[in-house]
């Protein structure tokens, strides 16, 4: 009698539940059986973000006063580019043709542009992109030529000049002739990170058989400079290789560089770092190639043009590497973060 009891108490709360679960269902509104469908919004189209032109390398990246030149433009978002637009009035250009990664552009220096840095922006109907840095130079403006990584074929340039180079893979070598004279001091003074590029290079002075002379791997930033004399007069090769790949390890197509190789002007440091409004002050300059007697120019921040009412020249050289610059401010000056144009740039 037991399991007969069991199986019928069983049956009969089953069925109490069941009849619970029916009345309470019918107690619930019909609406709330659409919930899920009234609750759910219906699907937004997507939105496709507008993407700004974003440039990474521009090569060459010299151009002297007077000149036109027809300059690449790298990034990502370039179709379309309309107008290049520029920091300042000594420089103009046009867009020749733009694809998805690549723009032609030509640009011309006035006669009387100053040396020294030029940034340009690309503008399109996607908006304006970011700067890349170009140099004016007096110097001449050469363009390595490839293939130039055997010590048969390097490409042959003339100090003083300023170079534009870039390294094609990471085993590229970029090999460059030159002729030194006996006792000529020279330098060679790469720049890649101090152009916004991720060239990390080295640098290093061959016989034209091969054996080093002298090497640097990096001095400011990872940008190698060497300052070296000469013993003997003759062709010597200047070689430029990677010293490691960028972060990640892959390739890169902005391993772009320009050297300069020559006698320029070049600061190392100033001191002191600050004097007063309409005051005559005295500075201690250190630098290379400089002489007594050149006159200084300054600028404020990213300016390229002289600030007004601050003039300054070298006085006299008081030991190896040491100057003395003597500096006047006008009481007019602008309060300001200056400092001596273009350091360590060709002229």
């Amino acid at each position: 009698m037991g399991e007969p009891g069991f199986l019928m108490f069983t049956k009969s709360s089953i069925l109490r539940g069941v009849g619970c679960l029916i009345v309470a269902f019918s107690l619930v509104p019909s609406r709330a059986w659409a919930f899920e469908e009234s609750s759910v919004e219906p699907p937004k189209a997507p939105q496709v973000a507008i993407r700004q032109p974003q440039l990474n390398t521009i090569f060459p990246m010299a151009i002297q006063p007077g000149r036109r030149l027809r300059l690449e433009l790298q990034g990502e978002f370039l179709d379309g580019a309309s107008q290049l637009l520029f920091e300042s009035g000594d420089v103009s250009g046009a867009v020749v043709s733009a694809t998805f990664t690549t723009a032609l552009v030509d640009v011309a220096v006035s006669p009387g542009a100053a040396p020294g840095r030029r940034r340009l922006r690309l503008a399109s109907e996607r908006g304006v992109s970011n700067t890349v840095l170009f140099r004016v130079s007096r110097w001449a403006t050469p363009v390595e030529n490839e293939p130039n990584d055997d010590l048969d074929s390097p490409t042959s340039v003339e100090s003083p000049a300023l170079i534009s180079g870039r390294l094609q893979t990471e085993q590229d070598v970029d090999l460059y002739r030159f002729h030194a004279k006996a006792g000529e001091r020279l330098q060679f003074n790469v720049l890649g990170a101090r152009n916004g590029t991720n060239a990390d290079v080295s640098l290093a002075i061959l016989y034209p058989d091969g054996r080093e002379v002298v090497h640097d791997d990096g001095r400011f930033i990872w940008d190698p400079y060497l300052d070296h004399t000469f013993e003997a007069g003759g062709d010597y090769i200047a070689a430029i290789t990677l010293t490691r790949m960028p972060a990640g390890g892959q390739p890169r197509s902005d391993l772009s560089y320009q050297m300069a190789i020559g006698q320029s002007p070049f600061f190392w440091s100033v001191f002191p770092m600050g004097a007063r409004q309409g005051s005559s002050s005295e500075f201690t300059l250190r630098g290379d190639f400089m002489q007594a007697g050149t006159p200084v120019q300054f600028s404020a921040g990213a300016q390229q043009r002289a600030t007004d009412g601050l003039v300054g020249a070298i006085t006299e050289r008081v030991s190896s590497g040491d100057y003395r610059l003597a500096a006047k401010i006008h009481p007019s000056t602008a309060v300001a973060r200056n400092s001596p144009l273009e350091k360590g740039a060709a002229p």
